[in-house]
This record gives structure tokens, sequence and C-alpha cells, in this order.
């Protein structure tokens, strides 16, 4: 009988830091190429919204690098998986 008081306080507690931590700030967790190639797409979208040539030309060659470079190191790294899985 002496432990159903415990677990209700203990649950209590539990949901309390859970929703202290619900309340942090939203974090977003990219890294570098990936920063890259939204900001590419969002040029792209603006340029696109309000006509800008240049900044479409400019958002165009920034997100062709970008996935360039999201493919390569994300190559790079699966191979790298597969070598470190296999030992």
């Amino acid at each position: 009988m002496a432990i159903a008081p415990y677990l209700a306080t203990s649950l209590t507690r539990t949901l309390e830091h859970e929703m202290s931590n619900a309340a942090e700030p939203f974090k977003i967790n990219l890294n570098q190429n990936l920063w890259g190639l939204v900001v590419g797409l969002v040029g792209l979208g603006i340029a696109e919204h309000f006509s800008l040539c240049t900044l479409f030309l400019f958002a165009v060659v920034v997100s062709g690098i970008m996935v360039a470079s999201v493919a390569f190191t994300t190559v790079a790294y699966t191979i790298n998986y597969w070598k470190n899985k296999s030992k």
C-alpha cells in the first residue's frame, strides 16, 4: 500500500519534467550542406514569387552545388558506414 503514493508522485514528477522539456525551443539539427540547400531553395522560391532573374540564377547555381554536395557526402558516409559495419 505504501508503494502506490510513491508511484503516483514519481509519475507526476516525470510528467512535469517532460512537459517542461516540451516548452524548450525547437532545435533543427542540419549539417552545412543541408542548410546551404535550404537557403538555395528558399532563394528559388523568392525569385519565382517576385520574378527576380538575378536571384533566380544565383539560387539555381547554389542549389545545384548543394545538391551535388549532399549527394557526394551521402555516398561517402554510406561507404564509410559499410566499411565500419563489416569490421
